[in-house]
């Protein structure tokens, strides 16, 4: 059977367009364990080979590994930007400053790196072009598509949020807009985990799209209420990381547990995360309930997390983080599995998801073709 072409989507009102498949560059960094650079690179050709044109990174990934493997494994290619298919994203929001006689002695915020390199807040205008500059030393080009703030929101700073949102709107903002107009960059927006922060950033700044982190998924369809409405009204786009809620929607031991659910062990289950935690009971228990569904079905649970982010026409793209060429493998596999209508039916019926959510078609990814 020959493999579906990847589709690709219009990011915002501009004229750029990525994959509906990408990838989300955290693992690049170490992020939870030690990959190889050679494993980095086998990832990197394997998914523009088979027709990824989109990688997103930041400089906090691994203290500016993950940039620096993505500019090693595109090499020359990158660097004389003769791939004008390529489809890069970075983010601003936080400065890399060197430590003096830094020695690895294990991990730093998940991130098994050995880059000497410290990550320090700084969403001011001076601070976002430093940033932006370093990146694109580290990732060998002279632009990058696409522009993220990352990690603004008052989750992420509590009481801090108030100045460094200030300090975006009234400093860095200015920054964003310099690189757009400049050509430096083809679209700007936020990076975050965070639906509140997006809302508030469309009532006092232009944005072509927001990168949201485990907002959207099987698990939690919060943005159909207000966030992905005011998106469609907007023109703006989304770029859908964390689809798996950091790896719970993955995970191999539900396809083994469905017949038997007191099969997997309380280790097991402590190895078991949502949204970088040790996933709650409940959380555990809605989704053995939807692999259940799958089972029925004979539907991968991961491609059904997959296809159903893509349903929603506001989507650009899906990022997932990939460790390793297996990884990559089974990802492209997801996106080519047909699903069949009735398995979404079914989960609406026993009410695993919202209602309202845009479903996926045999064969197709939109319930319709809408223009934002």
């Amino acid at each position: 059977m020959s493999l579906r072409t990847i589709k690709t989507r219009q990011v915002g009102n501009t004229a750029l367009k990525v994959s509906e498949l990408g990838l989300g560059g955290a693992a690049f960094g170490n992020l939870y364990q030690e990959i190889s650079s050679a494993e980095t690179n086998s990832i990197i050709h394997y998914l523009l080979d088979n027709g990824i044109n989109y990688l997103d990174s930041a400089p906090y990934y691994g203290f500016g590994l993950s940039e620096k493997r993505i500019g090693k494994a595109l090499g020359k290619q990158a660097m004389a930007n003769t791939n004008k298919a390529m489809v890069l994203s970075t983010k601003v929001g936080r400065v890399l400053e060197p430590i003096s006689g830094y020695a690895f002695q294990g991990p730093r915020d998940c991130f098994f790196s050995h880059e000497p390199y410290q990550a320090t807040f700084d969403y001011s205008y001076d601070g976002i072009m430093r940033s932006f500059e370093s990146s694109l030393q580290r990732l060998k080009v002279d632009r990058v598509e696409l522009l993220l703030v990352h990690d603004i929101g008052a989750k992420t700073h509590e009481d801090k949020n108030p100045f460094f949102l200030q300090q975006l709107k009234s400093s860095g903002y200015k920054a964003l807009q310099e690189l757009k107009r400049n050509d430096n960059v083809s679209a700007i927006g936020l990076g975050v985990n965070e639906v509140d922060a997006c809302v508030d950033a469309m009532q006092w700044g232009s944005f072509d799209c927001f990168l949201l982190a485990g907002r959207y998924s099987l698990l939690e369809q919060q943005p159909l209420d207000e966030f992905f409405p005011l998106c469609q009204q907007y023109g703006a786009s989304v770029i859908a990381g964390g689809i798996y809620n950091s790896g719970i929607l993955a995970s191999d031991i539900f396809n083994d547990s469905i017949n038997n659910p007191f099969k997997y062990s309380q280790i097991q289950l402590k190895n078991l995360h949502y949204n970088y935690q040790t996933a709650p009971a409940d959380v555990i228990d809605k989704v053995m309930a939807i692999a259940t569904v799958c089972q029925a079905y004979s539907v991968n649970l991961a491609a059904a997390a997959m296809h159903f982010v893509l349903a929603h026409p506001v989507i650009s793209s899906v990022i997932p983080g990939m460790s390793s060429l297996a990884e990559a493998k089974q990802n492209l596999a997801y996106y080519q599995q047909v699903i069949p209508d009735e398995f979404w039916q079914t989960l609406i019926r026993d009410g695993l998801i919202n209602a309202h959510s845009p479903l996926p078609i045999s064969g197709n990814h939109l319930t319709a073709d809408v223009k934002r």
